[in-house]
């Protein structure tokens, strides 16, 4: 650090200030890593003395406001970085982050539409979007604005992610979330939970009134487990009463 800060100096002292900021930028690093706030909060503040648009140390003192339990500055400073950065998306982001953390849910949301606005396929931007809804209390959009990022996740085999989401929405929408948890069952050929899950969802089905479905969902679980006595009593109750649907529907039309 010492051999840093003389460095530092000298390019000061010769006029060079961007190496100079960038001398200061890792020293505040080192404090940091070492737990010395204070003393890193001061280095990346006379980076950005220097040269107030390294953003870098933008983001490195803003993260550090947060640990410090500054909530006040971090979100301050944030602003003032999207002045200097309005078309940035990282730290558009990152001062909806600031902003959802500070419990400032409509500006949080404002700076994610902003970033959307730049980016449409910003798959972290949908994702805090659909937290913020989560916060406000509002599950129904939460799932809207979580659907896209569900098929990136996918894409990106993150399944646990993924999983826990559609665990979450379960109440929301019980079919589509059923229907997905299925295929990515088959996925991860977990045929257990393929099981459990096409059950769970021939039982939303029939509550529904979807005799059909129901049957089509307990036919593939039994399937894959014909030792359950269970689905097969299901797969025969369901078959005839379907029959009996389409028997009356047919008499109908004649």
């Amino acid at each position: 650090i010492p051999l840093r800060n003389k460095v530092a100096e000298i390019y000061a002292r010769d006029g060079l200030m961007p190496e100079s900021a960038k001398q200061y930028l890792q020293i505040a690093k080192l404090y940091s890593e070492k737990g010395e706030l204070e003393k890193a909060v001061g280095l990346y503040r006379k980076a950005l003395d220097i040269q107030p648009i390294d953003k870098p140390a933008i983001m490195g003192l803003n993260f550090l406001y947060e640990k410090m339990g500054n909530m006040g500055m971090a979100v301050e400073q944030m602003k003032e970085a999207v002045s200097l950065f309005p078309q940035d998306p990282e730290i558009l982001l990152r001062c909806a982050e600031i902003h959802i953390v500070a419990d400032k849910l409509d500006e949080a949301e404002e700076y994610l539409r902003a970033v959307l606005s730049i980016e449409q396929a910003n798959i972290r931007a949908k994702r805090l979007i659909g937290d913020v809804y989560i916060k406000k209390g509002n599950k129904d959009q939460a799932w809207v604005e979580y659907l896209p990022v569900l098929d990136e996740m996918l894409l990106d085999e993150n399944y646990d992610d993924a999983i826990k989401i559609l665990e979450s929405f379960k109440d929301i929408d019980p079919v589509e979330t059923g229907r997905r948890l299925v295929s990515l069952y088959m996925q991860l050929d977990d045929h257990l939970k393929v099981i459990s899950e096409l059950t769970a969802l021939g039982g939303i089905y029939i509550e529904k009134g979807k005799q059909k479905e129901a049957l089509n969902c307990y036919k593939e679980a039994f399937k894959m487990n014909p030792d359950d006595a269970s689905l097969r009593d299901k797969v025969v109750e369901l078959e005839k009463e379907v029959g009996r649907s389409q028997i009356s529907i047919q008499a109908e039309k004649d």
